[in-house]
């Protein structure tokens, strides 16, 4: 979740009602403040939650990216929320933006939070499309640099020398701060925390970042 002066959004929804919103209590948050909410891709452990707006009558517009499957975008639809269907970056929010989508597969969009004077935060799901792919699309929607990404890279199962190359790049592209979740590996986690540790943003399930401007 992603709570900004003007908006609340819900950035993916886990793989069930339950779990999104035993989670939501668990962190305290108050699913209801949700307006927005983007769907990363069409795999499940990322869309699952979607009943959850029903039975919490949350009235939030669903972000879903171009190329989703028809079956996938049905399904949303069934809970009768506003869907918009993505087709290029866009605003979506003040200081808020859809980076993507990008082909995976599946196809796959990122957020981007303009934080002042810390600078733009990419949030990822899966990064099938490829981490730095993001970051590139990132840079050339907003003409600056990601000063930090946040999320799955989808970097496990690939060599030592691979995910070396994958940070590398993310650090050439000028992003100064890397917090690797979900699908990035244990493998990115420990190249960051002995190499590069000025980099290496630490983060878990239930972390919670207060980015003050």
């Amino acid at each position: 979740m992603v709570a900004t002066p003007s908006k609340v959004i819900l950035f993916d929804t886990g793989p069930s009602p339950t779990a999104l919103m035993r989670n939501a209590a668990e962190l305290h948050v108050n699913l209801r403040n949700v307006s927005i909410v983007v769907l990363s891709h069409e795999h499940f452990d990322h869309i699952g939650g979607v009943p959850a707006l029903r039975i919490l009558s949350i009235n939030a517009t669903i972000y879903i990216p171009r190329g989703t499957s028809q079956r996938v975008v049905n399904w949303v639809r069934k809970f009768d929320h506003k869907i918009v269907i993505v087709n290029h970056s866009m605003a979506i929010a003040h200081g808020v933006a859809i980076v993507g989508p990008l082909y995976g597969p599946p196809p796959e969009e990122a957020l981007l939070v303009e934080v002042c004077s810390f600078g733009p935060v990419l949030i990822t799901g899966c990064s099938h499309p490829g981490i730095t792919r993001f970051v590139e699309a990132a840079k050339t929607f907003t003409s600056s640099n990601v000063t930090m990404v946040i999320g799955g890279f989808h970097l496990i199962g690939y060599s030592k020398s691979y995910v070396i190359a994958i940070v590398q790049q993310l650090i050439q592209e000028g992003v100064r701060f890397i917090a690797p979740l979900h699908c990035s590996g244990p493998i990115i986690r420990r190249i960051l925390s002995t190499r590069y540790p000025a980099h290496y943003l630490q983060l878990y399930v239930g972390s919670k970042l207060l980015l003050d401007p």
